[in-house]
């Protein structure tokens, strides 16, 4: 064939069929659906209202700073600024900026 797209989509083989482990693999999915079905509809109002948040802020802001507003309560988004300011994670782990940023000398001193 002059291309793979061109080609039928390979049939699997027999050899390799395990009844059993499709059958748990299968109970697993369901299980992993129901867990997130919950899970979503847990934290439903909260997401409706931060979705209607960020389109208000979208509406009277533009996307710039409809999303500001929008990390201004993402608790993972909070998360990650709070270790991106703190030296000690990055002087651990041997981070270091270079140009226009935290040098070596920033890190070794405290």
């Amino acid at each position: 064939p002059i291309s793979v797209h061109l080609t039928d989509f390979p049939k699997p083989m027999d050899l390799f069929e395990d009844d059993g482990l499709t059958a748990q693999v299968a109970q697993v999915r369901d299980i992993i659906a129901t867990a997130m079905r919950l899970r979503n509809e847990a934290h439903a109002d909260e997401f409706i209202k931060d979705y209607l948040r960020f389109e208000i802020a979208r509406g009277v802001y533009g996307y710039g700073e409809a999303y500001r507003i929008f990390l201004e309560t993402d608790d993972t988004f909070q998360q990650a600024v709070e270790i991106m300011h703190n030296k000690k994670i990055f002087k651990k782990f041997k981070v270091y900026s270079g140009k226009g940023g935290a040098s070596n000398k920033d890190y070794d001193e405290e």
